[in-house]
């Protein structure tokens, strides 16, 4: 961050298959991915704010589990995750949108939500 950008992008695939068993009881072959897109600013650099920081992250999830029509019996009060990346559905969303002031010792952050719904705002204070 010399410059006052970071600027990240990640990408992850999972793919899964069941050959036999499961609720289901049939073969079938499921695929999930995940896009993180995140950028960090260095207010100090762009507006002149003393030891002040700004970081968004958008997750896009896509695909379908395994474990959701194969894997799980619907009479269960549990359910077998073993996709990691899960959730949600398919709709991005901010996870991280959040401007950090060292000078006043306090964090303000938007938790993570779905684009269409409204967060709460928290003030944390650091210790």
């Amino acid at each position: 961050m010399d410059k006052g950008v970071d600027i990240q992008l990640n990408h992850f695939v999972l793919s899964a298959g069941g050959l036999s068993g499961g609720y289901a009881g049939h073969n079938t072959g499921r695929y999930k991915d995940q896009w993180v897109a995140g950028l960090s600013l260095d207010l100090e650099k762009f507006l002149g704010r003393n030891d002040a920081t700004t970081q968004e992250q958008l997750i896009d999830r896509n695909g379908r589990g395994l474990d959701q029509d194969v894997m799980d019996d619907p009479r269960a009060s549990f359910f077998t995750e073993f996709q990691k990346v899960n959730g949600r559905g398919n709709v991005p969303r901010i996870s991280d949108a959040l401007v950090r002031k060292g000078g006043l010792r306090r964090e303000v952050q938007r938790e993570g939500r779905p684009v269409y719904c409204r967060g709460r705002l928290r003030i944390l204070t650091q210790r």
